[in-house]
């Protein structure tokens, strides 16, 4: 009978460790992106109009999605923020600028990113 009572405690206990492991796996969990839902392209000569004046224009200086930059008429150059651009353009959070494709200058795209936990 003892041999019946131990059997039963060792399942017992195996079940409450299951339990506290399954409760416990949502803290552990790490995010995956199910998808990304591209919200559309991002407007950079805004971006430079706002943090460089009215006159100011996105420019390409490299033929990479990194080959931009903002200009003014004075021939003053700046680096651009695409994500800082794609946020002041879409408001749904979160939000991420994204190279979609090759590594070119027009390929930029904002996208809103579903997180599911697996």
């Amino acid at each position: 009978m003892s041999n019946s009572n131990s059997a039963s405690n060792a399942l017992k206990s195996l079940a409450a460790a299951g339990l506290v492991a399954c409760l416990a796996l949502p803290l552990f969990a790490q995010p995956s992106f199910a998808y990304q839902r591209v919200l559309g392209g991002v407007n950079l000569s805004a971006y430079c109009k706002t943090y460089h004046g009215s006159s100011a224009r996105a420019v390409v200086v490299a033929n990479n999605a990194g080959g931009w930059r903002c200009e003014t008429p004075s021939g003053d150059q700046f680096g651009i923020s695409v994500q800082r651009a794609c946020e002041n353009t879409y408001r749904p959070r979160p939000i991420k600028a994204r190279v979609v494709g090759a590594d070119l200058p027009g390929n930029w795209r904002c996208v809103r990113e579903r997180r599911i936990y697996n």
